[in-house]
């Protein structure tokens, strides 16, 4: 019965001691450590998140710019059509 005792109040001990180190990690920077400390160990993933989101936006940007309103005669922009075919309307009205 002892024994039972012993080994119940171990797992509680192992148990308690498990979730104090998870919420440890999870609350944040260690006690003592400034807040700056933790950001200048995270500066790396912000930098890094930072370039991949500008690459994309740069990426999204060209790509927009050359199907809206690219100027190549052969394969104009859908803004560069639109607005050829809206001038050559007003261009073929006959003045009253």
């Amino acid at each position: 019965m002892r024994a039972l005792r012993a080994n119940k109040l171990a797992a509680v001990a192992a148990w308690r001691s498990l979730n104090r180190s998870w919420l440890r990690s999870k609350r944040g920077p260690v006690i003592g450590q400034s807040p700056s400390a933790k950001l200048r160990n995270d500066s790396g993933q912000i930098m890094l998140e930072y370039i991949l989101l500008l690459t994309i936006s740069v990426s999204v940007a060209i790509y927009l710019n050359k199907q809206l309103v690219s100027k190549d005669p052969d394969n104009a922009g859908v803004i560069t059509s639109a607005w050829s075919q809206i001038n050559s309307a007003i261009g073929a009205d006959i003045a009253d």
